[in-house]
């Protein structure tokens, strides 16, 4: 979710902070007005939080969870719904079924084919005034003077390594000095300040490790944003000294809005192992030049060059590194139309150890939108593993299977039997009784569709019998399927082929030879490694009030490359629930 960009105060300390250099040459006639900088007056800041904006180093805030089905095994009836082949869906929310249940407001949503993947685009915008547990600081107590000499220096909020600066003017504007400082690192500052006096202060920082610069001319202090990269926090205030401690509070504003994009690849069942993109539209991202004491823009300028987007992160714990974010930022307020981002090399760990490459791919985000200084939209582009169309379905390239490292469900990223699942049927999670949630021997059967879980959820479904009657009467008519003997550690499969080149290799729809699993064993049968053997696939339907579902059989047998034909693919068969058979969905 997109998260407001108001920092919620909280301390940090900057103890040691007696100023003792020698302030610029003062007249008597001040002289005469102010106590003299005996080392008693000293100034404390606490600076601002950053955890609820989740850029520049911060903790990132996760865009709008997918809201996961749950089954009611206890009471079918009263949350289920009918799908292809009279299936329930059993449990499954509304927001699970192809959108997500969001605190931000949508402005727009739309999924596409792509060769290689497929992939849901969003844009949202975070509603103002939102923060996970807000907290009020008026403006007035934040520039009350504290009572606590301070004499270290401890970081609670700001990530330790981002610097800021803040520059202090008397009350006739009159530079006096600035501190240049790195959380979590202590400092020495160059100024004294004096007894009974009013300050000005202005504080400003880009929330990254980048050392914010001294402007040129302090009389008018202007900082400028950098291109498109980065944050600009500012706050300012004035501060009237007494004797001992004075507290200045900073708390930050954000004063250019974001654009977060969001790279999801849970869907393709991979985690992401490097990305380079820009945002199409070189100039629908402004730089501008801020004036430190208005706290207002004097220009913003459309950037000349598309910005290359580095400094990606994980959006969050849990994810991991199946969904990254980096951030976009302008000045401008002016409308954005057809805002595009470009990635230009994505690339993907599989399950094997090795990687797959996508190149030059485009995503456009038609929806206009006018930027908010202070707020935050979110582009998400959500990866789905692409299908193969055979006769009229969109079927999954892989198989199913059931992870319980993260309680999910996934698709191989391979068609052939590298895994070995035949090997250990307790641990390979690709053998399930109908309708069962996990892979377990005796998990319990019930009347719902488990491919619905593969994310993203309400993606995908179990065929009806009657599609794969259909796929296998396409297999028998057109072109030349071939059966592949494969490497003695694997399964032998029948795969039809299909016409073009693909990231995936070979593109084809395999159906692996693995067996099936007996009743309430770990026990595989009708299965060989080198001579015939059999591959089982439920389907959704099934007769009601009886024991048994539909499958199709596919047997490959002989050695010749093109021996999988019609009569090796059966469908519209009926056996026990209770069997441990695969799944290959296709796609709603």
């Amino acid at each position: 979710m997109i998260s407001t960009f108001k920092f919620r105060c909280v301390s940090l300390f900057f103890y040691s902070l007696t100023l003792s250099a020698v302030l610029i040459a003062c007249s008597k006639e001040r002289e005469q007005e102010q106590l003299p900088a005996d080392g008693s007056t000293v100034l404390e800041f606490n600076t601002g939080n950053v955890t609820d904006i989740g850029d520049g180093g911060s903790t990132p805030v996760e865009t709008a969870p997918e809201t996961p089905p749950e089954f009611d095994q206890q009471n079918q009836t009263s949350t289920s719904r009918t799908m292809p082949g009279g299936l329930s869906t059993v449990g499954l929310s509304d927001g699970a079924q192809r959108s997500t249940q969001t605190k931000d407001s949508v402005l727009f949503r739309e999924e596409k084919e792509e060769a290689g993947y497929d992939v849901q685009l969003s844009l949202s915008k975070e509603p103002l005034g939102y923060a996970p547990t807000p907290k009020v600081i008026t403006k007035t107590s934040r520039q009350k003077a504290g009572n606590a000499r301070a004499n270290s220096f401890v970081a609670a909020a700001m990530p330790n390594g981002n610097r800021y600066r803040v520059l202090i003017y008397d009350n006739s504007d009159n530079y006096v000095g600035s501190i240049d400082a790195t959380s979590g690192t202590g400092f020495t500052p160059g100024f004294p300040v004096f007894q009974n006096t009013t300050y000005k202060w202005y504080a400003y920082s880009y929330n990254t490790t980048t050392q914010v610069p001294l402007p040129e001319n302090t009389a008018n202090p202007t900082i400028t944003t950098p291109a498109g990269i980065s944050a600009l926090l500012y706050d300012s205030g004035t501060l009237t000294t007494v004797a001992g401690s004075n507290r200045i509070n900073i708390t930050f504003e954000h004063k250019l809005a974001s654009i977060a994009l969001v790279l999801d690849a849970r869907g393709m069942f991979a985690t992401i192992n490097s990305i380079t993109a820009s945002n199409a539209t070189a100039g629908n991202l402004r730089g501008g030049t801020l004036n430190l004491r208005t706290g207002q823009y004097d220009n913003t300028t459309p950037n000349g060059a598309a910005t290359t987007l580095s400094n990606w992160t994980n959006l969050a714990t849990a994810t991991g590194d199946s969904v990254k974010v980096a951030y976009f930022y302008t000045a401008g307020t002016t409308e954005i139309q057809n805002f595009g981002v470009a990635l230009s090399n994505f690339v993907v760990n599989l399950d094997d150890g090795t990687t797959r490459t996508f190149t030059n791919r485009s995503y456009t985000f038609p929806q206009s939108f006018t930027p908010d200084l202070g707020n935050r939209y979110t582009a998400t582009v959500r990866l789905i593993e692409s299908a193969i169309t055979v006769a009229g379905a969109r079927w999954a390239r892989t198989n199913l299977y059931y992870r319980a490292a993260d309680q999910g469900y996934r698709f191989r990223n391979k068609p052939n039997n590298i895994y070995n699942t035949t090997t250990n049927v307790a641990a390979a999670g690709e053998y399930f009784n109908f309708g069962a949630v996990t892979n377990a021997t005796g998990a319990t059967t019930a009347q719902r569709d488990i491919c619905r879980l593969a994310r993203p959820y309400g993606t995908w479904r179990l065929p009806t019998s009657a599609e794969q009657i259909a796929l296998s009467q396409v297999i028998a008519t057109t072109g030349s399927p071939r059966r592949v003997f494969a490497q003695q550690s694997d399964a032998r499969y029948g795969g039809y082929i299909i016409t073009g080149s693909s990231e995936y290799g070979q593109n084809l729809i395999a159906f692996l030879g693995l067996g099936r699993r007996a009743q309430n064993a770990n026990t595989i049968t009708n299965y060989a490694q080198s001579a015939n053997t059999s591959g089982f696939f439920w389907s959704s339907s099934f007769t009601t009030g009886s024991t048994n579902a539909r499958y199709m059989r596919v047997d490959i047998n002989g050695t010749s490359a093109n021996s999988f034909s019609t009569s090796n693919v059966t469908a519209d068969l009926s056996e026990n629930m209770t069997f441990g058979m695969n799944i290959r969905c296709v796609r709603i």
